[in-house]
């Protein structure tokens, strides 16, 4: 099972489209994608976490938390957003009667290269590290996204492009009220 979600999670990075085709006939591939976002989410926490720690123990810890929150939170405003872009503003796929579930499944594996957002911790380089991540997860997204509703790559573009800033916002929101959360409780 690990080495299974392992191997998926290489291939979303990799942007490798016959993943897709493969989830889509798996049932259980909808529990290995919130797997997915779940160890992208602890690895943007930690990266998160020590770079807006500072030497401060606490705001490290703080912003672990709020890291690994700031980023689920930011996947499920994702998947909303793509989800009412997709079905409402632009009527993607009206026949797939799971629509709902294909985006939470085929963006779950998308969220993949996040997970190098554990190096977010590195002085100087951390920030720019996680937009360029950042960037490399909206590429996924709209592959994965394109695939689910069996459009186009520019269609999928104009869902994937406010669905990964609103991630993108929700995720460094959360992570950057560390100090003040850390000053209000110690």
């Amino acid at each position: 099972m690990i080495d299974r979600l392992i191997d998926r999670m290489l291939r979303a990075a990799q942007l490798q489209v016959d993943l897709y085709h493969e989830i889509a006939a798996d049932p259980g591939a909808r529990l290995q994608a919130l797997a997915s976002v779940a160890v992208v989410a602890a690895a943007a926490g930690i990266g998160g976490g020590l770079r807006v720690a500072q030497g401060d123990f606490w705001v490290g810890v703080i912003g672990l938390l709020l890291g690994v929150l700031g980023y689920a939170a930011g996947w499920a405003l994702f998947t909303t957003v793509a989800y009412y872009l997709s079905t409402r503003l632009l009527a993607l796929a009206p026949e797939l009667p799971t629509t709902r579930e294909r985006i939470l499944t085929y963006t779950g594996f998308a969220q993949a290269p996040a997970v190098a957002s554990f190096f977010a911790f590195f002085p100087l380089v951390g920030l720019p590290l996680q937009l360029l991540i950042f960037g490399w997860v909206g590429v996924a997204a709209a592959q994965a996204l394109a695939e689910a509703f069996h459009a186009g790559s520019s269609t999928a573009a104009k869902v994937a492009a406010p669905a990964v800033l609103a991630h993108l916002l929700a995720y460094f929101a959360l992570l950057q009220l560390s100090v003040p959360i850390t000053r209000l409780v110690t």
